[in-house]
C-alpha cells in the first residue's frame, strides 16, 4: 500500500474513533445514504441510513459522557480508488458499572467510500462480547449490571457461609481437649487452640508467627521433614481415590519447662497446613 493511501485510511479511522469517543453528533452526518450496519448486540442488519443515525444517537444518549477507546490492533485495506476499509480490535472503557466491558475485546469493521470527493462511511459493524441488549439500549449495560449484582450477591453469600464455617470450626477447636494448629504453606504457625497452652505451657502469642520446627527437637524436626517430603513416593499413604491419607507420627515437642514431651501428631501427606495433636 502506498504511504499516502495508508495515511488517508489511518486519518479516516482516527477521525471516526475521535468523534465516536467524544459522542460528537457530527459523526451522524458522515454516514452514506447507501449504508449498511451491524450493531454490537442486536444481531440485526441495518440497511437504512436514518435508522443507523437513530441508533447512534441512542448510543450517545445511553452513555452521554466521553468514553475511552484503546485500539489494540488494526488492519487497513485499500480496496479500490474510492473504497477502503479498516478492521480493528478495541477495549471500550464505559463509565461506572459498565467498566466490566473494558476487560473484553470488541471488534469494529468500517468501510469508507468516496462520494463526490468526500469520504463517507458506507458500512459499520460492531461485535460486543456480551449478552443481547434490550430495545432501549445499544450497549448491553442492563444485562451486564444485572450479572454483576448476581455475582456480588453470590460472593457475599459464599463469604458469609465461609465465616460461619470458620466460626464453627474455631468454636470446636477452642473447646476441644486436643490441640489444633494451623500453619501457612511455609509451616509457620498462624493459629493454635487454647488447649496448646494447657498441654505445653506456651501462650498463643509465643507460638503464632514461628516455624513449627522451633517447637520440635532437632531429631523430631528431621522426622517431620521426612514425613512431609518422603524420598520415596511409595512412602505416601494413598487411598483408592488417590487422595493423601492421614499419617500419625510421635514427636517430642518442647513444653514450657523446655523439656521434650512425646506427643502424637496427626498430619496429612506430603504437605499440610493443618495439624491435630493429641496429648499422650
Amino acid at each position: 500500500m502506498k504511504p499516502d493511501r495508508q495515511q488517508t485510511i489511518r486519518a479516516l479511522f482516527d477521525e471516526y474513533i475521535g468523534m465516536y469517543a467524544t459522542r460528537d453528533d457530527r459523526l451522524t452526518r458522515r454516514f452514506s445514504k447507501n449504508f449498511t450496519g451491524l450493531t454490537g448486540s442486536w444481531e440485526r442488519l441495518v440497511q437504512d441510513q436514518a435508522e443507523w443515525v437513530g441508533i447512534s444517537r441512542q448510543d450517545f444518549e445511553q452513555v452521554p459522557g466521553p468514553i475511552r477507546i484503546d485500539v489494540i490492533d488494526t488492519s487497513l485495506q485499500d480496496l479500490s480508488e474510492d473504497v477502503v476499509s479498516v478492521a480493528a480490535t478495541l477495549h471500550i472503557h464505559l463509565p461506572n458499572e459498565a467498566s466490566v466491558l473494558a476487560s473484553q475485546v470488541s471488534r469494529l469493521f468500517l468501510v469508507f467510500r468516496q462520494e463526490d470527493g468526500v469520504w463517507m462511511i458506507t458500512h459499520c459493524s460492531y461485535s460486543v462480547p456480551y449478552h443481547r441488549t434490550t430495545l432501549d439500549e445499544v450497549y448491553p449495560l442492563k444485562s451486564v449490571m444485572e450479572e454483576n449484582r448476581t455475582l456480588q450477591a453470590l460472593v457475599a453469600e459464599r463469604t458469609r457461609s465461609l465465616r460461619e464455617s470458620q466460626a464453627f470450626y474455631r468454636m470446636l477447636a477452642e473447646d476441644a481437649e486436643d490441640v489444633h494448629w494451623q500453619m501457612d504453606c511455609d509451616l509457620v504457625m498462624t493459629y493454635v487452640s487454647p488447649a496448646d497452652e494447657r498441654l505445653r505451657g506456651f501462650r498463643a502469642d509465643e507460638v503464632v508467627g514461628h516455624s513449627v520446627f522451633e517447637l520440635l527437637t532437632e531429631e523430631a524436626g528431621a522426622q517431620l521433614r521426612k514425613v512431609l517430603n518422603p524420598s520415596d513416593p511409595n512412602d505416601l499413604l494413598t487411598g483408592r481415590t488417590g487422595l493423601a491419607q492421614c499419617r500419625i507420627v510421635t514427636l517430642p515437642l518442647f513444653c514450657g519447662v523446655l523439656n521434650p514431651r512425646f506427643t502424637r501428631l496427626f498430619c496429612a501427606v506430603p504437605r499440610t497446613s493443618d495439624f491435630r495433636i493429641a496429648s499422650g
